[in-house]
């Protein structure tokens, strides 16, 4: 992550996440979460699509909180595809506030879920 300021981005990495996996494709994809905790600042969609925890490729999704200071450094929430092959996580978008509770809801992809 690269925060903006008016002088344009910073030159150095703000935030940095990594995942204990080498072949999860972590961050492939990421997007914008909006606000999912309703907090007021805007939160991170991070994919792992080839994450094997107990089946191969099942794919997981790390959601990271932004606050004052910036993004958390440890997933506030994490899932996985819980199918093998899945790919959870194929593609990952913030949805808008779809049951109108006032916090952002996400949508997440499975390439053959």
């Amino acid at each position: 992550m690269y925060h903006g300021s008016s002088t344009g981005l910073s030159a150095i990495a703000n935030w940095t996440a990594e995942c204990n996996q080498a072949d999860a494709i972590f961050g492939y994809p990421v997007s914008t979460a909006g606000d999912v905790n309703g907090d007021g600042y805007s939160d991170v969609i991070v994919s792992a699509e080839n994450y094997d925890n107990d089946l191969q490729n099942e794919g997981r999704i790390y959601v990271y909180h932004g606050s004052s200071s910036g993004l958390s450094v440890n997933a506030n929430w994490v899932v996985e595809g819980n199918q093998s092959e899945a790919q959870f996580g194929n593609s990952v978008s913030t949805a808008g506030d779809v049951n109108g509770d006032g916090y952002s809801d996400i949508i997440i992809g499975a390439l053959t879920f």
